[in-house]
């Protein structure tokens, strides 16, 4: 099946309201509620159209946490398309590696997503790729750096904010490196 019919058999239907219905001003007006009444009767409500927002938290949350009808929903998106399962068999299988802290089959899992016809996941699987040592360490060691490098990103962020630039980057890092105060560069 070629890419662009594939992509189009995957597209979701997207809700959209008319620019007629939707009133100017005010939401009481009569006959903006009598056309939404005209078109969505009161004994059946309108359905909730499936996002790609909502299928990716499918695809991403633990099946266990996905609610009574949700699996149902997913299973019927990724029937309707292979490269969308495909996509979701793969980030699963990450899951698993990553909730497990198993390394030891990154290499295999890296080797199946290049063998698929999925560009997006090429991407990412190249990415890790580019530095398999840090992500091989951040799956299989319980420690992490996350918290030291959010606190200095939340530090810079709130000094440099409205005057960042690199020359300014620039000496706050070679006086901190000196062991000065930084307080005062400008």
């Amino acid at each position: 099946m070629s890419g662009n019919a594939e992509e189009a058999q995957c597209r979701l239907p997207l809700q959209r309201t008319p620019r007629a219905w939707l009133p100017r001003r005010h939401h009481h007006r009569p006959e903006y509620v009598r056309r939404l009444r005209d078109v969505f009767p009161h004994d059946d409500p309108p359905r909730r159209h499936i996002s790609a927002r909502g299928v990716t938290g499918w695809i991403t949350r633990h099946p266990d946490a996905l609610t009574d009808e949700e699996p149902q929903q997913l299973k019927a998106v990724l029937t309707r398309c292979p490269a969308l399962d495909r996509t979701a068999q793969h980030v699963r299988a990450f899951a698993e590696l990553k909730n497990n802290r198993d390394s030891r089959h990154l290499n295999r899992w890296t080797v199946k997503v290049q063998e698929d016809d999925l560009p997006a996941l090429h991407a990412f699987a190249g990415g890790l790729g580019q530095d398999f040592d840090a992500v091989t360490a951040g799956l299989s060691l319980r420690y992490s750096s996350g918290a030291v490098e959010g606190r200095n990103n939340k530090m810079l962020k709130r000094q440099l904010f409205g005057r960042a630039n690199f020359d300014l980057l620039r000496k706050r890092v070679l006086l901190e490196a000196a062991g000065r105060s930084c307080s005062r560069v400008r």
